[in-house]
């Protein structure tokens, strides 16, 4: 069963610039997919974070080239754009893969811990869809406890890099300081919330929180007695603003350039970490804005090599799941052998078990091996 996994993945940092705001996909969107595939594919998990989107799934395609196809028309991007970026995996290489993300060694922040949770929304997300099954369960449980074991057995991010830190030392060089400066957030999901007491921790003069629904940015604003606002009372927030965040997946640019008036020659930073961007292009080109996307920002990060400790405990807790996998698929041999010796069975009955034991134990063994 496991040679009929198969994993598709999209990484956002090596797209175009042109393609990678197109292949974001929204919670809903990836639910919409989990439902299509029902009946023609027997598991699927579709993991969606802040830098890739990967298809894990059992099927009995050989090929890869109608997934790329199928992938391309969910993203609505011409089918011949995806395949020179489009990683595909297969069997134990697809398996690992999900455990290295999970332990954050596929992140350009090693060891960062947002990932993690991103994996598990996943794997919730398709058990309420009813997507997975027996061998999606088990590795996607693998992965979540390999994710938790790195975090927890090794030092792989003492410096508790994420996000939010690297973003918070740049818009503090970009600053200075944070006291008495004022600070707009933009979204409210869980990456948002950390920028949101990010700030707070910092002692940031005034924080504003904008989003469709004010009643969510009001509460998450009141945590650090900011204040929520709509999305349409940006232009009003904007021109005093010294710093602004923006982390949502709006499928248009929330911030453009007529909202930005700038009475004085103080820089705006603006850090767009949305997919896609929050920001239009041209507020990059007005005077005295700093925009800074999520690869110009994660640019200095190096995953590169990872952490040895973690990398050897990803490959334990594989061959936990390989071996499990095997012994799986020696169940049904099993049973066959039990059905067939209480079909045929002899005079001698300590002989027969005798031999049944041996062969019971001789398939244990090709498991074990």
């Amino acid at each position: 069963m496991i040679q009929r996994l198969l994993q598709l993945g999209l990484h956002y940092g090596t797209l175009p610039s042109g393609l990678r705001d197109r292949v974001c996909v929204t919670h809903d969107q990836a639910a919409a997919m989990l439902e299509e595939l029902d009946g023609a594919v027997a598991e699927r998990m579709i993991v969606n974070t802040c830098e890739r989107f990967e298809v894990y799934a059992i099927t009995t395609r050989a090929q890869a080239d109608g997934w790329a196809a199928q992938l391309a028309r969910w993203l609505d991007v011409p089918q011949a754009a995806l395949p020179p970026h489009l990683n595909v995996r297969r069997a134990d290489a697809a398996a690992v893969r999900l455990l290295r993300v999970a332990a954050g060694l596929e992140s350009r922040i090693v060891g960062e811990p947002h990932v993690l949770g991103q994996v598990r929304a996943g794997y919730l997300q398709a058990v309420r869809a009813g997507a997975t099954g027996p061998i999606l369960d088990a590795l996607a449980r693998a992965a979540i406890h390999t994710g938790k074991r790195v975090r927890s057995e090794t030092a792989i991010n003492t410096s508790r890099r994420s996000i939010v830190t690297v973003a918070m030392e740049h818009l503090e060089s970009e600053l200075g300081d944070f006291a008495g400066h004022e600070v707009l957030v933009v979204g409210t999901g869980k990456l948002a919330t950390d920028f949101v007491l990010a700030l707070a921790e910092r002692r940031t003069g005034r924080v504003s929180v904008a989003s469709r629904e004010v009643e969510r940015a009001t509460e998450l604003a009141a945590r650090v007695g900011g204040v929520g606002i709509a999305m349409s009372s940006m232009p009003a927030v904007l021109p005093r603003c010294d710093a602004v965040i923006t982390c949502t997946h709006a499928s248009e640019p929330l911030i453009i350039a007529p909202m930005i008036l700038r009475t004085t020659g103080k820089a705006l930073p603006i850090l767009d970490l949305g997919r896609p961007r929050n920001v239009d292009p041209r507020v990059a080109e007005l005077p005295h804005v700093r925009v800074t996307c999520m690869d110009d920002l994660l640019a200095s990060e190096n995953s590169a090599c990872g952490d040895e400790l973690a990398s050897r405990i990803v490959q334990i807790e594989l061959g936990r799941f390989l071996q499990w996998a095997r012994g799986r698929q020696v169940v049904p041999r099993i049973a066959r052998l039990v059905r067939r010796a209480g079909a045929h069975k002899g005079r001698d009955v300590r002989a027969d078990s005798r031999a049944l034991h041996k062969e019971i134990t001789r398939l244990k063994n090709e498991v074990a091996a």
